[in-house]
């Protein structure tokens, strides 16, 4: 898949360079890159020491809240390289893109009885809306602007794919820290990469369509996408793991059977088998809505925000900024959800002569220990080349 995006590449800036100065009228160059944790109960610190090391204590597993509350936790890359340009007086666009996520949506309990042990757990823990992924894929957009918005096509390479999901009624009772009542139905399978340049695990095929008034010079625009909306084929080294149980274990705490030898591990018993069968799943498809009112150098705007099958809870945001001299802009904003609650960011950006960059620091209350569940930082640079 890489070496095909390659050729895709290439074939289209040779159309580039082959094309008349009348034909060509403007090459934009962007870069995009956003990366972000957050979790609706943990502080950075855990983040910090999971992927660099060190020993957790007390203060770095959050407050100890409700046994059945539901929480999000999750991390997120997304890299972009992209153009646009003109070709008989019409406005195209290419873009490559690289997104790795991982999160996991549990209810408390399930997060205390790894991080704490389950000698104080005296309740049942629902497990029905359990779910975690780990994603990573490759994703080349290509398509067309219009008067009404813009309209393309997405393929995708399956790099990696993770995926956990509970089913109905399902918990684990551990009201008895030597006994395990448990009623499990999950459904697992994973996906390995692949170090075949075109032979991947699964490919994916979406569509990408953008309806907004920005063409418009009119102080209250819109703008309504949604992008990548189409299926993926998971057609090789599919594992995948379906058990449908309800089964008691007497005998050894948690913490017994963690520390344990490997060979007397009961959970040895759980290994992946391989599945021949093509697997055939909706892609991770992203929605956004955006309204912004200018007046003046002030700017107003709000939306929303929601990707598919990620754990991850609709954003929802609201933010103000001001532009100096038409160069510098300057402002905040708020909001609410993703794999977090509320967050206060910053937002800026400059622009000089073809050359824009933009800078969001997602969450300045990450500054704040009380407060620091989350960070984020979106960078967009973007360059005028014709």
């Amino acid at each position: 898949m890489k070496k095909l995006i390659f050729i895709i590449f290439s074939i289209i800036s040779y159309e580039i360079n082959a094309l008349s100065s009348d034909s060509l009228k403007k090459l934009v160059v962007i870069n995009q890159t956003q990366f972000s944790f957050g979790s609706s109960h943990l502080n950075k610190k855990i983040f910090n020491k999971l992927y660099f090391g060190g020993k957790l204590n007390d203060n770095d597993k959050g407050k100890i809240n409700s046994i059945n509350q539901l929480q999000r936790s999750g991390l997120e890359l997304d890299l972009n390289v992209g153009s646009q340009f003109y070709i008989n007086e019409k406005i195209w666009y290419v873009n490559f893109q690289n997104i790795i996520t991982t999160a996991g949506q549990y209810e408390q309990g399930l997060f205390d009885l790894f991080f704490r042990g389950n000698s104080e757990l005296n309740q049942e823990i629902s497990l029905t809306k359990t779910a975690f992924h780990l994603r990573n894929h490759h994703l080349f957009h290509f398509g067309k602007f219009h008067k009404f918005g813009r309209v393309g096509i997405t393929l995708g390479s399956i790099n990696q794919e993770y995926n956990i999901r509970f089913g109905e009624n399902n918990y684990v009772d551990l009201t008895d820290p030597y006994q395990w009542n448990i009623m499990s139905s999950p459904d697992i399978f994973f996906i390995e990469n692949t170090s075949d340049f075109l032979q991947k695990n699964g490919n994916s095929l979406g569509f990408d369509l953008e309806i907004s008034n920005s063409n418009y010079e009119k102080a209250l625009q819109y703008n309504l996408a949604i992008y990548n909306l189409g299926a993926i084929l998971l057609h090789s080294n599919l594992q995948k793991i379906s058990y449908d149980t309800n089964f008691t274990y007497s005998g050894l705490s948690l913490n017994q059977i963690l520390y344990a030898d490997s060979s007397d591990n009961w959970l040895n018993d759980f290994k992946p088998q391989i599945d021949s069968v093509n697997r055939l799943i909706i892609t991770p498809f992203q929605i956004s809505a955006t309204i912004n009112y200018q007046k003046h150098n002030f700017n107003y705007y709000t939306g929303v925000f929601y990707r598919y099958n990620s754990q991850y809870l609709p954003k929802v945001y609201l933010g103000m900024n001001y532009t100096i001299k038409n160069k510098l802009i300057l402002g905040g904003v708020l909001s609410y959800g993703g794999y977090t609650k509320l967050q206060i960011g910053i937002d800026s950006e400059i622009q000089l002569q073809k050359f824009k960059a933009k800078l969001i620091i997602q969450n300045f209350t990450n500054f704040i220990p009380p407060m620091n569940r989350s960070f984020g930082v979106f960078l967009n640079l973007s360059y005028c080349l014709i």
